[in-house]
């Protein structure tokens, strides 16, 4: 990666551990994401948001240090501002600042440039990090500083960070969705009970997807992750669960409250009992064609 020092790549790795921490401890991971950007960057201002475009309603996921004041953009003015404006339009992966984009859209001469700019603190050198999109939502990591454009050196430590942030988000996600699951299932103690059974994060995010049905390669595609290691992490929740197959797994895991009965049913109904030929003993489990959640699209 051009321009980065081994500092760079160790801050890198740090900002990613601690990132991973949060997880593990269900913290979001954008306080610590901004903090270090600060740090690093020098930046002013920074947030983590989802952008609902065309409407052009935004929903902040963190905010660092804090909004300068006044009252926020409207909607029409985030489908003005050239960032948002571009992200909204494009399924553009790449990180891009303001300078880069400002001119197609005439912005700096538009009457709205100077209210957007005092929003950001007077703050006029922006950067924007896409982090994937859902339906109609974008979502964005901004960074922004005062009169010192962004170096190459800058922009090539938010590239290299760009998919450790997209994973470890969507590794947040899945297991904030099994979280509500839990508890909508009404189980007992959650951290209680994976503590007792050592059961580790990514294990917990694994068996959340399968829980939903999602295949082995479905699974590794979410997290990230090798098919192989996806079965490496089933193996290790049927040892501490003390089951012998996937669906004893998440069976287990709903009499536990780790899953909720709904999402046990789910993953219930991809088995189909067959008879084996030529026996009178008991059905045999057949895997059926299992469910694959259209992956998160750009």
């Amino acid at each position: 990666m051009p321009g980065l020092s081994a500092r760079d790549h160790q801050r890198l790795l740090g900002l990613v551990i601690d990132a991973m921490r949060d997880v593990g401890a269900g913290r979001t991971i954008w306080p610590t994401v901004l903090g270090e950007l600060a740090g690093s960057l020098g930046v002013t201002l920074g947030g983590a948001m989802d952008v609902q475009w065309p409407a052009g309603t935004v929903a902040t996921l963190a905010v660092w240090p804090g909004w300068p004041g006044g009252t926020l953009p409207t909607p029409a003015e985030n489908r003005a501002y050239p960032l948002i404006r571009h992200y909204g339009n494009h399924a553009d992966t790449v990180p891009h600042t303001l300078r880069e984009v400002a001119d197609r859209y005439r912005w700096l001469t538009s009457p709205r440039y100077a209210p957007m700019r005092a929003w950001f603190g007077g703050a006029r050198e922006q950067i924007m990090v896409p982090l994937g999109r859902s339906g109609g939502a974008v979502r964005l990591l901004g960074a922004a500083r005062p009169d010192v454009p962004f170096t190459d050196r800058e922009r090539a430590f938010l590239n290299l960070l760009q998919p450790a942030l997209i994973e470890l988000d969507r590794h947040t996600e899945t297991i904030e969705r099994w979280r509500r699951t839990a508890t909508a299932g009404g189980g007992g103690s959650m951290s209680d009970c994976l503590a007792g059974h050592h059961i580790t994060p990514r294990e917990l995010a694994v068996l959340a997807l399968l829980a939903e049905g999602q295949s082995v390669v479905a699974v590794g595609h979410r997290l990230g992750i090798s098919p192989r290691t996806v079965t490496k992490h089933q193996e290790n929740l049927q040892r501490k669960l003390r089951t012998v197959d996937r669906l004893s797994t998440v069976l287990r895991a709903q009499q536990l409250g780790i899953v909720a009965p709904r999402a046990a049913s789910r993953i219930e109904g991809l088995y189909t009992l067959e008879p084996q030929a030529g026996t009178l003993g008991p059905p045999r489990v057949g895997l059926g064609e299992p469910q694959r959640a259209p992956p998160r699209a750009w």
